[in-house]
């Protein structure tokens, strides 16, 4: 095997451009292709098995492959599965209820009168904020017409869970396993204390911890739907993670939702009366709580501004409470558009 020393310039050029193709393949076509072999198999599935395509695009969504890879970031990929779902529940439409309940009337209801509120006010976004209306409809719709039992409900929680908690291992891959810079893998640290952040939607501490504990919450849903022990140990696993992975966003919102979802579960498991539960409830809450801040580290002081100090943080969370408070008071049925 000859060496680099032993090269001269034209050599080492060409070396070097092959070695930039290889890296190249490796760390853009490849996972390009893994999206859009993905992809097909979404929009196939969505053609003749609506059901399980529908659990692809969930998994889809979280697991945000358009922020992962430039090149599936070109193509409209979330839109051609939205058509190729819609399809598929034309084709299977003797199959399903596609009638209206009464909360979805009101659903609609609410999306016409923000359709008017910002033709009133911001003509100029109507085209993008309608198009953003019509892809959340057709998912929320998509799922209320699709998944009509609890095994098929479990389906979707298990894809959305997996995808976040894809995000919660390469966070910690990134903190704990990786050697050296990895191309694929984005920067997750940002600010002092460093606290942990995601990609695309989740590039924010807060964010990250809140879609982490959507995770959790499932998982410990499907710990107690799960009747296999060996399953139960998996999903408890991946609470844990998910839970870890919070602590590191330091995130005060979030460790508290992160209790909350321990407190809810505990009263939802307990069994008497309401007001029992709701003491239950407060009790645990309060519990955790106390723990986390007596625990010295970085979650503790955290935890601490919240009650020791002026806070340029929570100071402007308050101030923007009370502006939002005077925006609904002056505009309560059509509000003030985006951005305002």
């Amino acid at each position: 095997m000859l060496s680099e020393e032993g090269l001269d310039a034209e050599a080492l050029r060409e070396l070097a451009i092959h070695k930039l193709m290889v890296e190249r393949a490796f760390f853009e076509w490849l996972p390009a292709s893994a999206g859009f072999v993905y992809l097909g198999v979404s929009v196939v599935m969505c053609l003749i098995r609506p059901k399980l395509g529908f659990v692809l695009i969930v998994f889809s969504l979280f697991f945000r492959f358009q922020d992962r890879i430039p090149l599936y970031a070109q193509f409209p990929g979330f839109l051609t599965q939205l058509c190729a779902l819609a399809v598929g529940i034309g084709l299977a439409h003797q199959q399903l209820d596609l009638r209206l309940a009464k909360v979805d009337k009101w659903l609609l209801g609410f999306a016409a009168i923000s359709s008017v509120g910002l033709l009133l006010r911001h003509r100029e976004q109507l085209i993008g904020e309608m198009a953003a209306y019509v892809s959340s409809l057709a998912i929320f719709f998509a799922g209320r017409w699709l998944m009509t039992n609890k095994e098929e409900l479990q389906r979707v929680m298990l894809a959305m869970a997996v995808a976040i908690s894809c995000l919660a291992f390469e966070a910690f891959y990134a903190l704990y396993l990786q050697q050296g810079p990895h191309p694929f893998w984005l920067e997750f640290a940002s600010g002092a204390p460093s606290r942990l952040q995601s990609i695309g939607y989740f590039a924010n501490p807060n964010d990250f911890g809140f879609i982490l504990n959507v995770g959790f919450a499932l998982w410990l849903a499907l710990f107690f739907y799960s009747k296999r022990w060996l399953l139960k140990a998996f999903y408890l696993l991946c609470m844990v993670l998910n839970v870890y992975v919070v602590t590191l966003t330091l995130s005060r919102s979030q460790l508290l939702t992160s209790a909350m979802i321990v407190a809810f579960a505990w009263v939802l498991l307990s069994k008497g009366k309401i007001v029992k539960k709701v003491l239950m409830m407060a009790s645990v809450f309060a519990l955790i709580l106390a723990v986390l801040m007596q625990v010295p580290g970085p979650i503790k002081d955290r935890l601490d501004t919240m009650r020791g100090g002026p806070d340029a943080s929570m100071q402007g969370r308050f101030h923007a409470w009370q502006e939002g408070l005077d925006m609904f008071r002056a505009y309560p049925i059509f509000g003030w558009g985006r951005q305002q």
